[in-house]
Order: structure tokens, then sequence, then C-alpha cells
């Protein structure tokens, strides 16, 4: 029953039965991404760990060109995981 009857802009809001299963599926959806992002996070941050790590880099030395060009991939790496990792967080916000 409408607390008021003479004001149809103060009527509560009424949820189609359309809009209340999109609301569960998304509901279902998003706890079901949860535990997925949170291994992904997991992932990316072990992964920017290694790119830190010095004693991971299996560098040549001898050849100082190759060093530089193995470095240069490995920032990019690393800027990739930050990227991703970024995003990531950007989703679980949304998610929870």
């Amino acid at each position: 029953m409408n607390p008021y009857p003479n004001n149809p802009r103060r009527s509560p809001i009424q949820k189609s039965k359309e809009q209340e299963t999109k609301e569960k599926e998304l509901k279902t959806r998003l706890s079901l991404e949860k535990p997925i992002l949170e291994w992904v996070q997991a992932y990316v941050d072990e992964e920017i760990k290694k790119c830190d790590s010095i004693d991971r880099l299996q560098l040549d030395l001898r050849d100082p060109e190759v060093v530089i060009r193995q470095i240069t991939a490995l920032k990019i790496v690393k800027n990739h995981l930050l990227r991703i990792k970024g995003e990531v967080e950007k989703r679980m916000n949304i998610v929870e």
C-alpha cells in the first residue's frame, strides 16, 4: 500500500522482477569473481617481487648490451604487471 497516495513522486520505488533477477545475477557473478581476483592479485604481487629480486635475474654479464636488453625487458614486464595490479584493485573495489 502506498503511504503517499496523492503524491506519485513520493511513492516507494517498486522493483520489477526483471530488475531483481538482474541484481541477483550480478551479485552471484561478483561473488564468484572475488576469489579469482584475490588469486590474480597474489600472483601479480609475487611476480612483481620476482622482478625486483636480482637473484632471479639470469644476466649474461659477459655482454653488457645483453644485460641492458634484459633489464629493459624486465622493466617493461614489471610496468605491465603494475598496470594489471591496478586494474585488479579497481575491480576488487567494484566487487566489494
